[in-house]
């Protein structure tokens, strides 16, 4: 199909996306992986009459916050944030999980210890339920697999209502972007827009001169999760680990000097380069973002970038400057 121009706007086939992308373009890229997040578990005080309750694991609090660590480390003792379809829960509540369909190796358990209940989880058209932290406990195996390795024996993939349909063995796969890597799972739901491309389409844009940044952003709750306040500004959002590496930023920044056009793929990435944006402005105005002796680690408030906006509102450093700062602190 032909571009059809109506009052500036385009209708066009995404597979001619390549055609719209000027050379010199840079890309954004989230490479993060869906895990296999929903398991179905039964409270054990219940017995033989329990119900089949749903758990979400949405984030890892320890032993670190980042999804991608603590996937590919053994899971006892490991403790998440998770949505429990269950509304009665409790401190000091087991949920014992439930195998996978087809998955017969009976030797292997893993259970949850609610340590913590946050507050009411409610959707719409869904089962109350509560915002808790448990306590991973397996037995049964050694060496002890990974903790994706355990997700992906007990749990699926959690598809989004809008798809219409059971999980099935090759969304582990299927349900995934063609830039996602292993070494980066961590997220409960794919970065949609990054679903649109193919292996194909890829090569077509690089083809063109199209530079292709990765980075990885960890959907969490935060993208599904209804918001209950009146009132925006008290709306506590879910935290996301992100993680870029330092070539990355200094190639985005590179591309900013000499003003070539900045894609980001889907609200994931944009999201993340806003944050790094704030990030630099924050080194710029010496205000501490760092949590490790290596300033590795960085963190964005919820509110930072709209205190900041107002404190320089006419004296913001341009994108280029922001990220040379954020690289320039991080080497």
């Amino acid at each position: 199909a032909g571009t059809e121009s109506v009052e500036g706007r385009y209708d066009e086939r995404f597979s001619s996306v390549s055609s719209l992308l000027p050379a010199g373009t840079r890309l954004v890229c989230n490479q993060s992986r869906v895990f296999a997040a929903r398991i179905f578990a039964q409270l054990a005080e219940d017995g033989a009459d329990a119900n089949d309750v749903e758990v979400m694991f949405l984030s890892p609090e320890a032993p670190s916050p980042d999804p991608a660590r603590c996937l590919h480390e053994p899971p006892d003792g490991q403790t998440w944030r998770c949505m429990i379809r269950l509304a009665d829960v409790r401190e000091g509540s087991r949920l014992t999980a439930l195998l996978g369909a087809g998955d017969s190796k009976s030797d292997v358990s893993l259970q949850f210890e609610v340590l913590r209940v946050y507050n009411p989880w409610i959707e719409e058209d869904e089962p109350d339920g509560v915002e808790a932290a448990v306590k991973l406990v397996t037995a049964g195996e050694s060496p002890p697999p990974t903790a994706a390795d355990m997700f992906a024996r007990f749990g699926e993939i959690p598809l989004p209502p809008y798809l219409k349909r059971k999980v099935e063995d090759r969304d582990s796969d299927e349900y995934q972007t063609v830039f996602s890597c292993s070494k980066n799972q961590g997220s409960v739901a794919a970065p949609t827009a990054g679903l649109h491309f193919t292996p194909e389409i890829l090569s077509e844009i690089k083809s063109k001169g199209v530079s292709v940044s990765h980075v990885a952003l960890h959907v969490g709750a935060g993208t599904f999760k209804p918001v209950s306040s009146a009132v925006v500004s008290e709306h506590d959002m879910h935290e996301e680990q992100f993680s870029v590496d330092v070539a990355e930023i200094a190639d985005i920044s590179d591309s900013l000097d000499q003003r070539a056009p900045i894609v980001a793929v889907g609200t994931t990435s944009a999201r993340l380069l806003e944050s790094l944006y704030w990030l630099g402005v924050m080194e710029l105005k010496q205000q501490p973002s760092s949590t490790s002796s290596s300033h590795a680690i960085r963190r964005l408030e919820q509110w930072q970038p709209y205190l900041l906006a107002q404190e320089g509102a006419a004296s913001l450093p341009a994108p280029a400057e922001a990220f040379r700062a954020l690289v320039t602190s991080c080497r």
